[in-house]
């Protein structure tokens, strides 16, 4: 899938390292869905949703400071609206907690040592 330019709109500071970014595309995510943000010349990264045109970020790396340099009217690219695989109902799987203690268990079995 290539990406879908988009314009940021707006850009809120909710704490010293970390920002919203509002952007020009209503995507309409579910919960547990993500999209892949390409900041053009620098990388392509996972991002949550945190509203239907927006994402919240914290500073923590290379891409986002780059982001964070951006204004409103700056273009990045996107892709998606993804979902983890494991989460898709379509593939017969759903997001309980049950159901992740069922998928979840025969690893911490094979694994003891990772047990808390």
């Amino acid at each position: 899938m290539r990406p879908i330019s988009s314009i940021i709109r707006e850009v809120r500071s909710e704490a010293r390292l970390i920002r919203t970014f509002c952007l020009d595309r209503d995507l309409s995510p579910t919960p547990g869905q993500y999209l892949m943000l390409w900041i053009r010349g620098v990388d392509e990264i996972p991002m949550s949703f945190s509203g239907p045109d927006t994402i919240t970020v914290q500073s923590v790396g290379t891409a986002t400071e780059a982001l964070f340099e951006m204004r409103a009217g700056s273009s990045v690219g996107l892709r998606g609206r993804w979902e983890m695989a494991s989460l898709s109902r379509e593939r017969g799987f759903c997001s309980s907690a049950a159901e992740w203690d069922r998928l979840l268990l025969p690893f911490w079995e094979r694994e003891p040592w990772r047990r808390a």
